[in-house]
């Protein structure tokens, strides 16, 4: 970064770093943070303070977390906030190298382990097994029939009205 910047203060031992592998994330996350990081919907301002939510998931909010590369800061700058220092993961393990190191005494569970193909690689590359333990409950789950529509207004519309039925009828919707 040179010299003529002095806004931009990066100590002396940081410089090849930033130049070599953060000023594109960087970059990339400013752009996020002003045009696609929304309010109240990727991310709450509560008491001065960016607190991520898990948007595309489970819409739960992540008051511990902070986001990487720039981004968590880039959002404090958008809304005046006061800016936290960026900070860098020293300690890296590469998930094959964890479950090779720890393999025989790691357990997990999860209702999202994937396709029988999935599973084989999963096995293969890991080493582990896989057992399916079969729900408590039957599964509610309803598959139901595909609406097509002609444009994005019908799309629209068809998303409201169902919507509407389901909280006519006390559902929640999501």
């Amino acid at each position: 970064i040179p010299e003529k910047y002095p806004e931009i203060k990066i100590p002396k031992h940081l410089r090849e770093l930033v130049l070599e592998c953060q000023l594109t994330k960087w970059i990339d996350s400013a752009i996020h943070a002003k045009y696609r990081c929304h309010n109240q919907q990727h991310y709450l301002l509560r008491n001065g303070k960016i607190v991520p939510v898990d948007a595309s998931n489970t819409g739960i909010i992540q008051a511990n977390m902070h986001w990487s590369n720039g981004l968590h800061q880039f959002l404090q700058i958008k809304h005046g906030a006061k800016i936290c220092a960026e900070s860098l993961t020293t300690n890296f393990i590469s998930n094959v190298t964890y479950f090779r190191r720890y393999g025989s005494n790691l357990f997990g569970l999860t209702g999202t382990l994937g396709s029988k193909a999935a599973q084989k690689l999963l096995s293969k590359i890991y080493n582990v097994d896989n057992v399916i333990i079969p729900p408590f409950r039957k599964k509610q789950y309803q598959e139901l029939t595909p609406i097509i529509v002609n444009n994005e207004d019908d799309w629209y519309e068809n998303i409201i009205e169902s919507s509407m039925n389901k909280l006519n009828n006390g559902r929640g919707v999501l």
